[in-house]
């Protein structure tokens, strides 16, 4: 399992082609040497991968994951 992830967030209902253009856009900087070496010297492997509605059933799974371990640890709000 990965240690976490990184990703944009837009509002509910955005447009798919805007998705898009941002996945798009977003996958041409991490892949320019200079952008690619800043994440890098931060110990972050950088990587763009899968697709957006990939990266929303992480994000889903994740959460998901999350409230399975609050529940059982009996974690309440203060």
């Amino acid at each position: 399992s990965d240690l976490g992830f990184m990703g944009y967030l837009g509002p509910a209902g955005m447009p798919s082609q805007i998705t898009r253009r941002l996945f798009a856009e977003t996958s041409k900087a991490m892949a320019a040497p200079e952008v690619r070496g800043i994440f890098e010297k931060l110990g972050l492997i950088g990587d763009v991968s899968g697709s957006p509605e990939e990266f929303a059933a992480e994000v889903r799974k994740q959460y998901e994951q999350a409230g399975r371990i609050i529940k059982i640890a009996g974690v309440q709000p203060e």
